[in-house]
């Protein structure tokens, strides 16, 4: 039996115990079999030296070796069983999981463990996993799993590398003071009920894509120092709320549908902020913090928050207001970087919005005088520029899955990537959408396979030579990757890339990611 006693209680709340080794009690009367177990487990788990849990011991190369990830999916195996019986009394089963240590399924000999990954899990009873104040040594993905019933509570949690939803739907999810230290990954998910992360600290990647979010978002007071912050043709059904957070990281919010509000009161945007292509039904409230330094400054140093309140003139009207508005942004914070080390007082900055902009009829006009004043720096404000995206990766359907992986290997290295899984939406066009991503793309990476070449496949081999010619006749890269097959096979088809120095699948999707990573920087790209 654990001896372990939680240490983050809640308040007014004895003291408690481990209760997850109670749950393995149940093992003995479960009917079928879990393929991961071993014959010779028993219904109990290990406990160290110390009297902790496989759980909540802190011995990683102790719980490598006794299998803590395959005692982890049998974990789940119980609790799925379990919550079949309590749905049946009405009653919704709360498992406590606080103050684990969680590490993935580690190669022989290597202390280091893998992803943790949750695949395929289908869970439609009432589930409330409480995580907090836990430990994730590994990355942790939930993938393609139906848990439209359970919410998961990773608040105070501490994740070590990135936490990953894909093809997911899921009741709620909660992250509220958590740690992530290799971002936060949500794509083509659905989540039913409130998604709350306020006080979240992030590093790595910050990706919301091609998601639905039923409720409010509440992500105030975040702190996030990511590669780049990323929100992508979602569907907000309710609002959106980043009130108060500090982001220093370009952020990206294209081709979304709100139908409530999206608030940015009191944001520090201390990087490019784009807001473009996007359908706001509500209002758009944006309050940002500007610092200033200027050169010949005598005054105390002053800080305030401008404030707009953007009212909804018709579907797109909210989207080129809000532009205009990151063009003087980023025009002051230009500014203030040409400033800044040569100063160390501040002063008031005011930014302003006269009137003048808005047509009567709510369209944007534009003087000569305030073209002037927004001159902003092209170079960090991505939104005008061409080319958005690093790199544009093609695919056949039927390596879809290998695509991901890459992709996901990829956006590692802080890569910004079009991947049609990520970035098309549904009702787009795809030969519309396909052509402007690679016209917006400053090479291409194609992985490439017999599937490439089948007959009857049209899309491949139209992206293919279109990213060849690009890199032919107008100096943008074209990066093969060989998955399955060789570059004899490849010149069978196509002779102009059969010689071509390619990286390839065979030693995994990180080595392949970091050459293609490595080529980018020497080819420029980066």
């Amino acid at each position: 039996m654990c001896e372990y006693q939680l240490e983050y209680l809640t308040e007014g709340k004895a003291a408690a115990y481990c209760s997850i080794s109670s749950y393995f009690s149940y093992w003995k009367y479960m009917k079928g079999s879990f393929s991961e177990a071993p014959a010779e487990w028993s219904s109990e788990i290990p406990v160290d030296i110390h009297g902790h849990c496989l759980f909540h011991s802190r011995d990683i190369q102790w719980k490598l070796n006794h299998h803590f990830y395959s005692r982890f999916l049998q974990l789940l195996n119980i609790l799925s069983e379990l919550a079949i019986h309590a749905t049946v009394a009405d009653q919704e089963l709360v498992v406590n999981m606080r103050e684990c240590c969680f590490v993935g399924n580690a190669e022989t000999g290597d202390c280091q463990g893998s992803p943790i990954v949750l695949k395929d899990l289908d869970f439609f009873q009432a589930i409330h996993l409480d995580f907090q104040h836990s430990v994730f040594e590994d990355s942790f993905c939930i993938r393609n799993a139906q848990i439209k019933q359970v919410s998961l509570d990773f608040s105070y949690c501490q994740f070590k590398d990135r936490l990953q939803l894909y093809e997911t739907q899921i009741r709620g999810l909660r992250l509220s003071s958590a740690h992530l230290n290799g971002g936060l990954l949500i794509n083509h998910c659905s989540i039913y009920k409130d998604f709350s992360a306020n006080h979240l600290q992030a590093k790595g990647i910050f990706d919301l894509s091609s998601s639905t979010f039923f409720k409010r978002i509440s992500l105030q007071e975040i702190c996030l120092s990511a590669r780049f912050l990323h929100v992508k043709a979602n569907h907000f059904h309710a609002t959106v709320s980043f009130n108060g957070s500090k982001i220093a990281s370009d952020t990206y919010f294209s081709n979304n549908h709100f139908d409530k509000d999206v608030l940015f009161k009191q944001v520090d945007f201390q990087h490019c902020f784009s807001f473009s292509g996007n359908t706001v039904k509500g209002n758009i409230r944006l309050s940002s913090l500007i610092e200033s330094h200027p050169e010949a400054s005598t005054q105390g140093i002053h800080q305030q928050y401008h404030h707009t309140s953007l009212s909804t003139y018709d579907r797109h009207s909210n989207a080129s207001q809000l532009s205009v508005i990151t063009q003087k942004i980023n025009a002051i914070s230009k500014r203030i970087r040409r400033t800044k080390d040569q100063a160390s007082q501040s002063q008031l900055v005011e930014l302003a919005l006269p009137d003048a902009i808005y047509s009567r009829e709510g369209t944007i006009i534009a003087t000569a005088n305030e073209a002037a004043e927004v001159d902003f720096d092209r170079s960090n404000f991505m939104e005008n520029e061409r080319e958005n995206f690093h790199a544009f990766l093609s695919f056949a359907e039927e390596d879809a899955e290998t695509a991901a992986a890459l992709y996901q290997a990829l956006v590692q290295y802080g890569l910004n990537v079009w991947f049609s899984k990520i970035h098309l939406g549904p009702g787009e066009s795809i030969i519309n959408t396909i052509n402007q991503a690679i016209n917006n793309s400053r090479s291409g990476i194609v992985l490439i396979s017999p599937n490439t070449f089948n007959d009857h496949k049209h899309f491949p081999r139209l992206e293919l030579n279109s990213l060849l010619t690009r890199d032919l006749y107008q100096n943008k890269p074209f990066f093969p990757v060989y998955h399955e097959i060789t570059p004899e096979q490849v010149a069978e088809h196509l002779i102009l890339i059969g010689d071509r120095l390619a990286t390839d699948t065979t030693d995994g999707m990180d080595k392949a990611a970091r050459r293609l990573f490595e080529a980018l920087k020497k080819q420029e790209v980066l």
